[in-house]
């Protein structure tokens, strides 16, 4: 059974004052979640339960439920959108997987490998549409709008990749109108709806939005670099799979942008395999590593990151540090931890 949200081990020491700040709130989102996934078949029990045991560090609950303690107070809405957006992201994780061909989350195995396919869209069909019937609980039409939208900018990003996969011309701006789709839009619907429940102005709850979104962009960069560089021990999931599914990341669109022809060539030659072996994935890494684009990648991604630092200190700086309760403040703090987190995560 799901019992608590997110495991200690799960948690980087970087995220602990964070976690401290709303640990009764993650817990309450914990309950309701273990509400939800009980079903009168164990079977079905047993196949939903196991997806949250794929889950890892629950940025997602921990965003709304900060940005609501920042912006003032956390509402019985809060809960019920950090638990609904929560599902949501473990449903789709469950669904890229299988557009993946993945192996191993979090250590263990995927659902589409320990069952298969078949059942693995079925129980991330079901995580997102028990999260729909959850959020309609918030009685607000903004909140089923905000997670409407975001559920729909995730399908068309991932379709978009999908649809691009082996157009290595892929251009930046593309890149980004696909991770903005697929990985940032839910983080900016947790800024959105942390901030929306609270008597706060516009203009803030749109800071609070792009805070997520920004985030949302580095993290999903980093993530990138990391399916390139990353240790699968440490990292806890199948790696190279955006090579193995020929999908044209940052470090590989700058590559090919940069490099001479003959050497852009050669990597062209390299990426269109039909079949990229273990051999090939290495040397892909190694050429893209060696030109300095994973790091260039890295670099963009800390330009979100510090515009969405930029956009904490402007909401501090409106609200006035005096005014500001300790309880507050620590909420700024920690959701800024949460931003340097994203940029130094290797996990």
């Amino acid at each position: 059974m799901v019992q608590t949200l997110v495991a200690q081990k799960n948690i980087p020491s970087s995220l602990k004052k964070g976690y401290s700040l709303v640990e009764n709130e993650m817990n309450q989102v914990g309950t309701v979640l273990k509400e939800l996934l009980s079903h009168v078949n164990p079977v079905m029990d047993e196949i939903v339960q196991y997806s949250f045991y794929l889950g890892g560090k629950r940025l997602r609950p921990l965003l709304v439920l900060l940005s609501a303690l920042a912006t003032g107070k956390i509402q019985r809405q809060n809960i019920l959108a950090a638990t609904a957006l929560e599902m949501i992201h473990t449903g789709s994780l469950v669904h890229d997987d299988i557009l993946d061909g993945a192996k191993i989350r979090r250590h263990l195995e995927t659902i589409n490998l320990h069952w298969d396919d078949k059942a693995a869209v079925l129980v991330g069909d079901l995580l997102i549409s028990r999260a729909m019937e959850l959020i309609s609980e918030c009685n607000s039409l903004l909140a089923y709008q905000a997670i409407s939208s975001a559920c729909k900018k995730t399908c068309e990003g991932e379709l978009f990749q999908t649809l691009t996969r082996n157009r290595f011309e892929l251009s930046i701006d593309d890149y980004m109108t696909i991770i903005g789709g697929k990985t940032a839009s839910l983080l900016e619907c947790c800024g959105y709806l942390g901030a929306s429940f609270n008597e706060t102005s516009e203009k803030t709850v749109l800071h609070f939005a792009r805070f997520g979104y920004n985030l949302g962009i580095a993290f999903q960069i980093i993530d990138d670099i990391l399916d390139l560089t990353g240790d699968e021990s440490v990292v806890g999931k199948t790696l190279g799979t955006d090579l193995i599914n020929h999908k044209p990341t940052l470090p590989l669109i700058y590559y090919l942008q940069q490099v001479s022809e003959s050497e852009r060539v050669k990597m062209l030659r390299l990426v269109e395999q039909e079949r990229i072996d273990t051999g090939t994935i290495l040397e892909i890494q190694a050429l893209l590593k060696n030109a300095g684009m994973t790091e260039l990648g890295r670099q963009k991604a800390e330009t979100f990151i510090r515009e969405a630092i930029t956009l904490l200190e402007q909401e501090q700086e409106q609200a006035g540090q005096s005014c500001l309760s300790e309880s507050r403040k620590a909420a700024f703090d920690a959701l800024a931890e949460i931003a340097s987190f994203v940029i130094e995560r290797r996990w």
